[in-house]
């Protein structure tokens, strides 16, 4: 379990440092401490706080979109010690859900990422972090699956939850979402055709006029 821990945390930011090292870029260990608030920042709520001027029902749902990952991973983490004895296989789950945890501090503390701007250098942890909650999945499911034998009505809370999550997988446009996050369109490839197009012209104009 301890190796499998170690192995786990260190073998992405690992990658990474051969990665930073391969484009000459200086990886200070001291990071770790002294960039804390890189870990920190991975969890605030990107949602604007509560006001009157929004309306309620979308305070509940954006309060479900960030804490529902939250609670699941911590319901998960302490369900999984009371099932250890029925199910063997959730301490192995626990030391990947922990070493994951570690992988994501070391990654987000640790690099500084060249050629990437000052906002977005925390990207790569985040999604690291989103499948730290997916991992979740697997406990959470062995905990409601005797409630949904005994309880019909937690098929409806069941639904609702894939609905919500339905409608965060779409960009949102509401008073309450700071971004809307809007995907690429078809407008975009093929404004990148066109460029793509156009250097190629400039290129044999550039060459015929030498």
């Amino acid at each position: 379990m301890i190796l499998f821990f170690i192995a786990n945390a260190i073998a992405l930011p690992l990658l990474l440092a051969i990665y930073q090292h391969s484009n000459g870029v200086r990886i200070d260990l001291g990071a770790l401490i002294a960039n804390v608030h890189g870990f920190k920042i991975l969890f605030a709520n990107p949602f604007p706080g509560y006001s009157p001027l929004i309306k309620f029902s979308y305070h509940l749902i954006y309060w479900h979109r960030y804490w529902q990952p939250v609670f699941g991973i911590v319901v998960a983490a302490i369900a999984s010690l009371f099932l250890a004895k029925r199910y063997p296989s959730t301490i192995p789950w626990l030391i990947f859900i922990l070493s994951t945890l570690a992988t994501i501090y070391l990654t987000s503390t640790l690099f500084v990422y060249k050629d990437i701007i000052a906002h977005e250098q925390h990207e790569f942890a985040l999604r690291l972090l989103q499948s730290l909650y997916l991992g979740a999945a697997p406990i959470l499911a062995l905990l409601i699956s005797p409630l949904l034998r005994a309880i019909r009505a937690s098929y409806s809370l069941l639904a609702a939850t894939i609905t919500l999550s339905w409608y965060f997988s779409y960009p949102q446009y509401n008073a309450k979402a700071a971004s809307y996050s809007p995907s690429v369109s078809a407008a975009d490839i093929a404004a990148v055709h066109t460029i793509e197009a156009m250097s190629g012209a400039m290129t044999i104009l550039s060459y015929q006029i030498r």
